[in-house]
């Protein structure tokens, strides 16, 4: 081994010597050196990024990502992106104008999509978003002029109204396919915009099976503040005549004093429980809060 690390370094002395000769400029030898060079950083507080010859964008660790695009200059390479399980959002402009980017990878673990996320990524022709992302915000698949599908599989998530939250371009409306689920808000988005909606059934349930899933309606075992605002959401949505965007097991969960509505009352409820359990109140159950 030590003998052809030592033929090595010759090899590579001798070509230094050979190459001025030969006219190969310094610049060229830097670029040679930099195409060897993995491209990697960090984006995260615990999350890193890597960037390999086929160009493909793995991001890897757990936790937010970043503001900011640590892979701004090599955007042109990048052709796919995996997003691996851990990591749970995708920050705003995080790939924007990623051109030649056609397939993307994304977690159970991915709650969120930001502004502008996935916005002028031409060559992007469909997407999977998981039932596990519960907002995309404004413009996050605007100007994705090749665009023909995307799914939305959380019937209930949060999809900023604009018209170009999904979109061909910024003058062009969508002209490819939303699909969903029956009655969920990727329906509403689409039947506001007059896009073509393709339905995936019924939502799949998961029935409450104890008293305490009453106001559990994210079903994290634990009900707070976040449970009534989605109560309030749907609350709003229905008050509009448009779907609630909770499934059948959810809207069992959020009808808390069980009146057959779910309504602002409900959302009052399970913050005066929420309350009493913050306050200590061990034996509190959320029905000795229906009057």
């Amino acid at each position: 081994m030590k003998h052809r690390m030592i033929a090595g370094l010759t090899a590579l002395s001798m070509l230094g010597t050979a190459l001025p000769a030969m006219g190969l400029p310094e610049t060229a030898l830097m670029a040679l050196a930099e195409e060897e060079t993995p491209i990697s950083g960090t984006c995260g507080e615990n999350l890193t990024w890597t960037l390999d010859d086929a160009g493909t964008l793995t991001i890897s660790g757990t936790g937010d990502m970043n503001s900011g695009l640590p892979w701004i200059n090599y955007r042109a390479k990048i052709r796919s992106i995996v997003i691996e399980d851990g990591v749970t959002n995708i920050e705003e402009w995080a790939f924007s104008s990623c051109m030649s980017l056609d397939s993307v990878t994304i977690p159970d673990s991915v709650t969120s999509i930001g502004v502008s996320a996935f916005y002028g990524c031409a060559a992007l022709e469909s997407i999977t978003i998981p039932d596990s992302v519960t907002s995309i915000d404004a413009e996050a698949f605007d100007d994705c002029t090749a665009l023909t599908s995307i799914t939305i599989l959380n019937p209930a998530c949060e999809i900023y109204g604009a018209y170009d939250t999904i979109a061909n371009s910024s003058s062009v409306r969508y002209t490819g396919v939303i699909k969903g689920y029956e009655g969920s808000t990727a329906q509403s988005y689409a039947e506001k915009h007059n896009y073509t909606f393709e339905s995936l059934g019924a939502a799949p349930t998961a029935e409450p099976t104890e008293e305490q899933a009453l106001g559990d309606l994210d079903g994290d075992t634990t009900v707070n503040a976040s449970d009534a605002a989605k109560v309030l959401i749907a609350a709003a949505a229905m008050g509009a005549g448009e779907a609630s965007g909770l499934t059948e097991a959810q809207i069992k969960a959020a009808d808390v004093n069980t009146d057959n509505t779910v309504n602002a009352s409900d959302a009052a409820i399970i913050l005066i429980y929420s309350a009493a359990v913050g306050a200590g109140d061990e034996n509190a159950k959320i029905t000795d809060f229906v009057k």
